[in-house]
């Protein structure tokens, strides 16, 4: 027995099982939060097997609908998922969190289960759990790149200017006949030459 579902101008016919599949998804997702990894696999398999025509059209209003996450957040999902099932990776140790396993997915593949390792022994000769930051300065350390900096926001005139500077970035391209817009450049400049924020 089927079940036929109409999706727009496209007829798919559904199995039995294909709708027990989608069930026990779901259920996986709902129970399974907390788990990312059982989180990833189910919406993988929605998304793969197209079990999200049973309600909706897209993937996309599947997720955002169903399960309120967005397209992107569900597509890292998967990711993580993915990278954290990665056997040479699992022999190592697994992966504990979404943030370190998407921090570790920005690793080329060939180098992962090293900084994986690196990251790991560190951990344990601290007594410190994995973090993200960890393995972002691990990745970092590897291929030989200055570590990330921290911007430190103490002093308040400094952060105002960063958060106008990061506005003028923002709507440089769309605002330049704008006044108010040459306005803030101004101000920024003014502010820039008068105060001396960025001096040391």
């Amino acid at each position: 027995m089927s079940e036929i579902v109409a999706v727009e101008t496209e007829v798919v016919e559904f199995s039995l099982e294909d709708r027990a599949t989608l069930d026990r998804c779901e259920s996986t997702i709902s129970n399974g939060i907390a788990s990312f990894m059982e989180v990833g696999r189910a919406l993988q398999k929605i998304r793969d097997a197209r079990l999200y025509l049973f309600s909706h059209a897209t993937f996309e209003e599947y997720c955002r609908d169903r399960w309120g996450l967005s397209r992107s957040y569900a597509f890292r999902q998967i990711k993580a998922a993915e990278l954290a099932n990665d056997p040479k990776l699992l022999s190592i140790s697994p992966i504990p969190s979404e943030w370190v396993a998407r921090e570790l997915s920005k690793a080329p593949k060939a180098l992962r289960a090293e900084v994986w390792h690196t990251v790991q022994e560190a951990a344990k000769s601290e007594g410190k759990p994995v973090s993200a930051e960890a393995v972002r300065l691990a990745i970092a350390e590897k291929l030989e790149q200055p570590k990330p900096v921290k911007v430190d926001y103490t002093d308040y005139a400094k952060r105002e200017a960063f958060d106008l500077v990061r506005w003028l970035v923002k709507e440089w391209n769309r605002n330049w006949d704008c006044p108010v817009f040459r306005f803030k450049v101004k101000e920024l400049i003014d502010r820039l030459a008068e105060e001396e924020v960025f001096d040391a």
